[in-house]
C-alpha cells in the first residue's frame, strides 16, 4: 500500500483519493490499495485507472442536479466528462495534451511572442454534450476541458512584468477563473490535517490510517462547527479555532463516562494516616460548559417511577393551593 510519489513534498505514503467541496469539507475518499477497478454497477462503463476513480467517487454525487465537479490532469479525459455530463455532472478540469487528440493548439513559444494572456478555443458537440478546450499562455501555456464553462466571459488577472517592473493586468478566461476558484479544496483539507496531527509512530501501517481517519473527523466537525456559527452570527470571542476545538473535544472524551469518588476511603485501601469521618459519595465529573448548555439530549433519568409521579402530584397540588391564595 505504501507509495513512493516524487512530486510530493513527502515522497513516501499512503495515496488517499479525496472528493472534497470548494471549503475543505471531505464528502468521499478512496485509499489506494493496488490497481483500480470499474465500478460494478449497470450502465457504468469502464475508462481506465484514473477516470474509474472519479467514477467511484461520483457514486455519492446524486445525478441530475447539477453539480460541478473539478479535478486535474490525471483524472481529466473527453469520454470521462462526457459521461458524467449524460448524468448532468458538469466537469472541469486541466487536461494533458495527449488526452485530446485532433486538437491543434499554437506552441508555447507562439503563444509567447503574443504575450502573456493570449488565448485559443476550441468547441465540440456530439453524443448529446458539448465540450470546451482552452489553451491559455501566463508563464506558460495551460490547458483545460469542461462541458459547462468557456472563456467567456474575459476576466482581468494582476501579474507582475519584469519588463516594466510593475503590476498589469492580463486577459484571462473564464474557465480558468473557475477553475482556480473552486479546485483547492484537497489541498485546504490537508493543510488542516498537517496542522495539529495525531503524533503516533508505529510500524503497522492501520495505525496510521485509523489516526488519520480520526484526525480526518476532528476537522470535518470543525468545519460543520465554523459553519454553523457563521449562519447564527456568534461573536468571534466565543469561537472555537481549530486548535481550542481539539483540545475541547479531547477533554470531553476524557471526561465520558468518569466517576470520582468523594469522601471516606474503601476499608481495603491501605493508608498511613487515618481516615476522615465522612459519608462516601460517588459524583460525576461535569461535562464542558458547551456540551451542558447545547440543550441537545440532556433528558433527567427517573430511577423510580411511583416516586416520580408521587413528586409531581404534590408539587401540582401545592401549585392549585397557591393560585387559590
Amino acid at each position: 500500500m505504501k507509495q513512493y510519489l516524487p512530486l510530493k513534498p513527502k515522497k513516501w505514503g499512503f495515496k488517499i483519493f479525496v472528493l472534497a467541496d470548494s471549503g475543505g469539507l471531505i464528502h468521499d475518499f478512496i485509499p489506494y490499495t493496488g490497481p483500480i477497478q470499474a465500478v460494478t454497477k449497470e450502465g457504468i462503463p469502464d475508462l481506465g485507472a484514473s477516470s474509474n476513480t472519479v467514477l467511484h467517487l461520483a457514486e455519492t454525487i446524486p445525478s441530475d442536479r447539477n453539480h460541478c465537479l473539478y479535478f486535474d490532469n490525471w483524472f481529466t479525459a473527453v469520454p470521462l466528462e462526457t459521461h458524467l455530463a449524460e448524468r448532468s455532472i458538469w466537469c472541469c478540469g486541466t487536461v494533458r495534451p495527449n488526452r485530446v487528440p485532433g486538437l491543434n493548439f499554437s506552441s508555447d513559444t507562439e503563444l509567447k511572442k503574443k504575450g502573456r494572456g493570449t488565448m485559443e478555443e476550441w468547441q465540440s458537440s456530439g453524443e448529446g454534450s458539448q465540450l470546451t478546450a482552452v489553451k491559455w499562455f501566463d508563464n506558460k501555456g495551460v490547458t483545460l476541458l469542461s462541458t459547462f464553462a468557456g472563456s467567456q466571459p474575459i476576466h482581468t488577472a494582476k501579474r507582475y512584468d519584469r519588463t516594466v517592473k510593475k503590476v498589469v493586468e492580463i486577459p484571462q478566461p473564464n474557465i480558468v477563473k473557475l477553475y482556480n476558484t473552486n479546485m483547492g479544496g484537497v489541498d485546504l483539507a490537508d493543510c488542516l490535517l498537517s496542522l495539529y496531527r495525531i503524533p503516533v509512530r508505529s510500524k503497522k501501517y492501520y495505525h496510521r490510517l485509523i489516526f488519520h481517519m480520526i484526525d480526518m473527523a476532528i476537522n470535518e466537525a470543525w468545519l460543520l462547527y465554523r459553519r454553523d456559527y457563521e449562519t447564527k452570527r456568534i461573536p468571534q470571542e466565543k469561537r472555537h479555532p481549530l486548535l481550542s476545538f481539539r483540545m475541547a473535544v479531547s477533554e470531553s472524551l476524557i471526561r465520558t463516562g468518569k466517576i470520582v469518588k468523594r469522601g471516606r476511603p474503601s476499608s481495603n485501601e491501605k493508608t498511613a494516616d487515618p481516615p476522615k469521618k465522612r459519608r462516601q459519595q460517588m459524583s460525576q465529573v461535569r461535562p464542558l460548559m458547551d456540551v451542558r448548555l447545547d440543550k441537545v439530549g440532556h433528558f433527567p433519568e427517573v430511577k423510580n417511577p411511583r416516586l416520580y409521579v408521587r413528586v409531581a402530584q404534590i408539587l401540582g397540588a401545592s401549585n392549585a393551593m397557591s393560585t387559590c391564595a
